[in-house]
């Protein structure tokens, strides 16, 4: 009898850690990692990391308009909540320099960037403080380009540079003139 009790009670000794470390396991699965949940300066510092890009983020306007709201391409911590939507969207556009490549020199060109601009939004283009612009087409003279609606906001100053010209065929062998801009949008003084 005396081996038997001490048989269970090695039996219940050999099973108690399991059940403590099952119920354990269990308790961490229930409870979600919440964000929010964090002093704001601290996910606010993980929400600027989750957005800056060390490359340049590129943008290939596609023929198609309805293609061109797809390459508006906001990063998908913009799309959990509105409080880390309204944190980390001008985070994106202050924070990173964008490229905008259109190939086609067609009459549709300049209302595809316009389109991508109007995408983006004008509270969105207030925040953007660098943009290259590779285009066949010359926009030195298109300023309403990246102004659309910027006479509702009013704090927004436009520079726009030309940095590169060059003039090479494309694939049809057809010489052409290819230009980069470099936009820088600041807040008027």
């Amino acid at each position: 009898m005396h081996n038997s009790n001490t048989v269970k009670t090695e039996n219940t000794m050999a099973e108690a850690p399991s059940t403590i470390v099952g119920a354990a396991e269990s308790d961490q699965q229930e409870q979600p990692f919440r964000l929010l949940d964090l002093p704001p300066e601290l996910w606010s510092n993980i929400c600027k990391l989750a957005v800056l890009s060390e490359d340049t983020i590129v943008f290939e306007l596609a023929k198609p308009r309805s293609q061109n709201q797809i390459a508006v391409g906001q990063p998908s911590i913009t799309q959990v909540c509105r409080l880390l939507r309204a944190e980390a969207l001008p985070l994106f556009y202050a924070l990173n320099v964008f490229r905008v490549q259109d190939e086609d020199d067609g009459t549709e060109a300049s209302s595809r960037l316009q389109c991508w601009l109007r995408g983006i939004g004008l509270k969105n283009r207030g925040y953007l403080r660098k943009v290259e612009v590779f285009a066949p087409y010359d926009i030195t003279d298109s300023k309403e380009f990246f102004a659309i609606g910027a006479e509702e906001d009013g704090n927004v100053k436009l520079e726009l540079e030309l940095v590169k010209l060059e003039v090479r065929p494309d694939k049809h062998g057809v010489v052409r003139e290819e230009r980069t801009y470099d936009v820088h949008f600041a807040e008027a003084d």
